[in-house]
């Protein structure tokens, strides 16, 4: 059976590049067009194309995307393979092939697309079988985006032989072509020998899929640092945004709504980014960032109002540092300012104490309980 040779060719979009063997190769040792034709459809589960949205892709952990079969959301991370992908390590193998990938449709889109081998040991579904070995996969990254259409994503993996290479049926499957080892094939007819692949044969594996981040229309609550999800609010109604991690609510934008509501991406960030320019500057205290991710616009024609609750509290929900003490600070353009003066600190409904500040564009706030140096705004 020659379906490992055929797994190699199978999205080749040129048949030009000749295979080679050692003297005079048998009549079966060459594939038919007939034979690479019929495996074409294999390697891609029977698209001739390695459909991103319907390969059943998984994420780091092997398990399965759940809404595959629709569009992924432009914050993902997920690895696609097929069955004769995953069990071939010498896609892999840096010594035998170059590996690059050629992004066509929205380019920019991708951040990474890489090819790996790994263990995922919670692959279900089709997959299962593979859940304890090591196998081979595409891994996909995308640039997360704030809008709510639909873009394809396409490009083509491509593996260039750098030595010629033996191709076997068995489990052998890949190995340098040495002088020795042909001679050796020469000598054994049952060694599962299928042929030479050349040195700069290039195999290119055609991908696509579609991306549209997740639109939800009213109240919602986001998960800190979930991205790929796009909020709009109701027309002529009151909607509410939260956010909040595994412990404590993080955030709340109250939005009147009007005729001409529009949508906004809802992503929220506590983490510090070690190269921003005002990250040093509160190195020395106990500092919190709240980063609204591309810094949204409002929807809305009035301010919304922009409740974050005071991260200076303790399990007994005690203010550990003194409410005159604590300065809230605004990032806008890579400006630091302080706009402790333009909100106010009140208490919430649940008790909590807040800052609430009105607002048509979320920012980068945060909390310091020393003042700092701001720098001078550049002319």
């Amino acid at each position: 059976m020659k379906r490992v040779l055929a797994m190699i060719l199978a999205a080749a979009l040129s048949l030009s590049v000749g295979i080679t063997a050692f003297a005079a190769p048998e009549e079966g040792d060459y594939m038919t067009e007939k034979e690479i034709a019929e495996t074409i459809g294999k390697i891609t589960m029977g698209k001739g194309v390695l459909e991103l949205n319907a390969a059943h892709p998984f994420d780091a952990d092997g398990k399965e995307i759940s809404d595959a079969t629709s569009d992924f959301r432009s914050d993902e991370d997920f690895y696609v393979t097929s069955p004769y992908l995953a069990k071939n390590p010498v896609f892999n193998d840096r010594d035998l092939f170059k590996v690059k990938f050629d992004k066509d449709d929205n380019a920019n889109r991708f951040r990474y697309v890489l090819i790996v081998e790994k263990k995922f040991p919670e692959l279900s579904g089709i997959w299962e079988p593979y859940k304890n070995e090591r196998i081979v996969a595409f891994r996909f990254i995308l640039n997360e985006t704030p809008s709510d259409e639909e873009f394809k994503i396409s490009g083509t993996a491509i593996f260039t032989a750098k030595k010629d290479i033996v191709a076997f049926d068995s489990h052998k499957r890949f190995e340098e072509a040495t002088d020795a080892l042909l001679a050796e094939l020469k000598a054994d007819g049952t060694s599962g020998y299928v042929g030479v692949i050349k040195k700069g044969t290039k195999i290119e594996i055609p991908v696509e899929g579609f991306v549209q981040n997740t639109k939800y229309d009213a109240d919602y609550t986001a998960t800190a640092g979930d991205g790929g999800i796009v909020v709009k609010p109701l027309k002529n109604e009151d909607s509410e945004i939260t956010w909040e991690d595994a412990n404590d609510t993080l955030a709340k934008l109250s939005v009147s709504g009007d005729n001409d509501t529009s949508k906004m991406a809802v992503k929220l960030s506590t983490k510090w980014y070690p190269t921003a320019p005002y990250t040093p500057l509160f190195a020395n205290q106990d500092a919190f960032i709240r980063n609204f991710w591309h810094n949204p616009e409002i929807p809305s024609t009035s301010r919304a109002t922009l409740e974050l609750p005071v991260p200076y509290v303790d399990e007994d929900g005690e203010l550990t540092v003194e409410e005159d003490d604590i300065i809230v600070y605004d990032v806008s353009s890579g400006q630091l300012a302080d706009i402790t003066s333009k909100g106010k600190f009140v208490t919430n409904d649940d008790d909590e104490l807040v800052f609430s500040l009105k607002t048509r564009q979320l920012g980068t706030y945060i909390f310091a309980s020393e003042p700092i140096a701001v720098p001078a705004k550049a002319e």
